[in-house]
């Protein structure tokens, strides 16, 4: 007798063989080592092998079939919400409440196997959260939890992790102070287990696993985890989140000048917090941050001017800076996945400057060239005075605030890397000539001439005395210098654009 073929009489499953781990179905009963049972079905499968005696010259017997029973078992996890996106609650700049990816499932099918003896058995959870530091990019919030021990063991106050198993009670126990695996101590067939989250860029995947295996992912054929948020193209961004359209390492927002604003796209997508609210960022414009110790932005025309350049300006506020970091002034110390560079702010304060000064930056380029917070001085106190006692008698105004609004948004224009007029390859005459030249209404430009000028000539004159309201496109073209990007701190001098 000689075995001639296999059957799982419907059942549905394959018969096969395997190679390096591999399941390979075969039809050749020569071949054939292995069962591979259907997916999604389970229960008990009768196997049957029918053979044949080869010796027909002194008889033909018919062929005979023998038949025995196994047990098909599945082991199943849920998948997260495809809509889920991380946002835990912040209230007044601290993180209060987590939120949740949701609950997750472990089925194990059937009951009971061929023999009639119960499926269940102890469910062994596995969790693998993110290790990003803080809740966002420039949280300062410390984060600790007290975790209580069996006894005689007092309890221990341990970091808190970006994700956290919720073991609001039942039968899970913590295994380890990593508190990355629980295990629920009595024999089942279905458990669940819901996962704190507390950060706004968290990524992680929680597995559980029997006696008998790790549970498939609910619809697939070969992923044994259930990852949250739903990532399918792997970037650590939520697929159902707006910021997810490109790669998560990508920092190549457009506009004049050069592209990039020193955040990554997901550093974007995990935000931070402005004036103790969550932000998260459009990847597609480039972003400037501006901490006004002394509340005189509001004075400029910085937004507006950057804004026409794709940049959009967020203010920050003390509590927004982590001053523990060493980088006292970036916004991006709580770095971690997908990081490019510590991207700083713009410092801008209200004080005091020596004589034929009413502002000072003190470097010229992105935020934080060359490596350090661009510091920006404006004295209002001495532009005040000095305007006022320019301004001719008879004038209906002084111009105090227009020359104020100059003031600080040309000083902020230095941060962005835009330069003096004049300062391009091929430009002549003496600096004070190159400053004082170029498109009167560009904030980039020397006004001295023009207030001077207009002081001179008497109120009517004054009165009507025009201040740059932009940033120019000829001949200096300063909207395509253009810089925000700290990981480049290079500004090399363009070439003469064409007017």
């Amino acid at each position: 007798m000689r075995g001639i073929s296999y059957s799982d009489n419907g059942f549905g499953g394959e018969f096969g063989y395997l190679m390096n781990g591999v399941f390979t179905p075969s039809a050749t009963f020569s071949q054939i080592t292995h069962y591979r049972c259907p997916p999604n079905q389970s229960g008990t499968v009768t196997i049957s092998l029918t053979a044949d005696d080869p010796n027909t010259i002194l008889a033909d017997d018919p062929p005979a079939t023998a038949s025995r029973q196994f047990t098909c078992w599945e082991f199943l996890v849920t998948p997260c919400s495809s809509s889920w996106v991380p946002t835990p609650t912040v209230e007044n700049g601290l993180l209060t409440m987590p939120d949740s990816p949701g609950s997750f499932t472990a089925t194990l099918t059937p009951a009971v196997d061929h023999l009639g003896n119960s499926m269940a058995d102890y469910h062994t959870w596995h969790l693998d959260p993110a290790d990003e530091p803080g809740w966002c990019l420039n949280s300062t919030q410390p984060m600790y939890r007290t975790y209580p021990l069996p006894d005689p063991y007092a309890p221990v106050t341990l970091p808190i992790l970006d994700a956290e198993f919720r073991l609001g009670g039942g039968f899970y126990d913590l295994i380890g102070l990593q508190r990355k695996t629980a295990r629920y101590w009595v024999e089942s067939l279905v458990t669940t287990i819901e996962v704190d989250n507390w950060d706004f860029g968290t990524h992680g995947a929680v597995s559980v696993e029997i006696g008998l295996g790790t549970a498939r992912l609910e619809g697939e054929l070969n992923i044994y985890v259930s990852e949250f948020p739903i990532d399918a193209d792997g970037n650590f961004i939520a697929d159902a989140a707006p910021e997810n359209s490109g790669l998560g390492a990508e920092d190549e927002e457009g506009g004049p000048g050069s592209p990039g604003d020193g955040l990554t796209r997901y550093e974007e997508y995990r935000g931070l917090q402005l004036d103790g609210v969550h932000h998260r960022m459009d990847p597609n414009l480039r972003d400037v941050f501006v901490y006004d110790q002394s509340g005189i932005y509001a004075q400029g025309n910085f937004t507006a001017a950057a804004g026409a350049l794709s940049i959009t300006v967020h203010q920050l506020k003390a509590g927004d800076i982590n001053y523990a970091t060493g980088g006292r002034a970036a916004v991006n110390p709580n770095h971690g996945t997908h990081h490019k560079v510590l991207q700083h702010c713009l410092w801008l304060v209200n004080g005091g400057l020596p004589e034929g000064f009413w502002g000072q930056a003190w470097t010229v380029g992105p935020p934080g060239d060359p490596g350090r917070t661009i510091a920006i001085t404006v004295d209002v106190d001495k532009i005040t005075t000095e305007m006022g006692s320019k301004t001719p008698q008879g004038a209906s105004t002084d111009h105090v605030d227009d020359a104020t609004n100059w003031v600080i948004t040309y000083e902020q224009g230095h941060g962005i890397a835009l330069h003096h007029h004049g300062n391009f390859s091929g430009a002549t005459g003496t600096d004070d000539e190159r400053r004082y030249s170029g498109d009167l209404n560009c904030y980039m430009r020397y006004i001295g001439d023009k207030i001077n000028g207009a002081s001179a000539l008497g109120p009517a004159a004054w009165d009507a005395l025009q201040f740059p309201t932009l940033f120019c496109t000829s001949p200096d073209n300063c909207r395509s210098r253009a810089h925000v990007d700290d990981s480049d701190p290079a500004d090399p001098v363009p070439s003469p654009p064409a007017i």
